[in-house]
């Protein structure tokens, strides 16, 4: 219930606050949990342990005004740019990474076991010291703001389905029903 809360309030805050910075409307969120977290935890126990340490939500936010996109990322949610039918995936550390790499990543036990350890969540340990990532978008450019379900999938998979089918709901679809499938093995 938690994440569902926090996600409602952190879009509540892009659809009423369209003017304030990313940065601002992360920070306004924050500040709105800590609150309905105290003021709720009679109805809800579980917002008793909220924010805590583990009780937090990842968020990434694609604000697009002209080509200009600006990625604001928190958290572990999974960010795709697809351009010319190449994949690539910004990591928690505001760095591309490439399909070469992602396959190796993709093959180390190590990597795949700890990388839902995230350094920064808007929650109690919120560091707001973070700076977006900003892509010039071309013609033809693809996004893909991933969170739970379609991070099991190997990037691979969601490369070969972007290069099967160019209607973007029908793709939408397809990898749904493919992150269905993969979480069900």
């Amino acid at each position: 219930l938690v994440g569902e809360v926090a996600s409602y309030v952190i879009l509540e805050q892009f659809r009423t606050g369209a003017e304030k910075t990313i940065a601002k409307l992360y920070a306004d969120s924050v500040e709105m949990l800590t609150a309905l977290a105290r003021d709720m935890v009679d109805e809800v126990p579980e917002f008793h342990t909220f924010p805590n340490d583990i009780s937090q939500a990842a968020v990434t936010a694609a604000r697009i005004k002209g080509d200009q996109c600006e990625i604001a990322q928190v958290g572990d949610v999974l960010f795709f740019h697809i351009r010319n039918g190449n994949l690539r995936l910004l990591d928690q550390n505001r760095k591309w990474l490439g399909m070469d790499r992602l396959d190796q990543l993709f093959a180390d036990e190590h990597y795949l076991a700890q990388r839902h350890i995230i350094a920064n969540a808007v929650g109690k340990n919120y560091d707001p010291y973070w700076v977006s990532t900003v892509l010039t978008l071309e013609p033809g450019d693809l996004l893909i703001l991933a969170s739970d379900g379609l991070e099991t999938l190997h990037p691979q998979d969601i490369e070969a389905l972007v290069h099967k089918e160019k209607e973007p709901k029908i793709l939408l679809s397809r990898l749904y029903k493919r992150a269905i499938e993969a979480n069900l093995k």
